[in-house]
């Protein structure tokens, strides 16, 4: 709470031309400060959905990675050759 009203205020000295945002945005404050908590319990959940998924694509990545690695490699010395007879 005093940590976003801090912001508020230094925000409002930046804004001081515009008084409609300064409203806006105290407004803005109240409201987020709600639903910080909500995103915080799917902002934990997220993780543990992401990190299964990882281990499964890290296995997969790695083979694919060899293969394109290779492809790049090869591509990389065809752009070589002509790059020196641009020279």
């Amino acid at each position: 709470g005093s940590a976003t009203e801090r912001k508020a205020s230094e925000t409002q000295t930046t804004t001081n031309n515009v008084n409609t945002i300064d409203e806006t945005q105290s407004y803005s404050a109240t409201s987020t400060e709600q639903p910080s908590q909500s995103t915080q319990v799917t902002i934990e959940e997220a993780p543990t959905t992401v990190q299964a998924p990882k281990v499964e694509t890290s296995r997969v990545d790695l083979p694919s990675e060899k293969v394109a690695d290779k492809k790049t490699t090869g591509t990389q010395v065809d752009t070589t050759q002509p790059s020196n007879v641009s020279e």
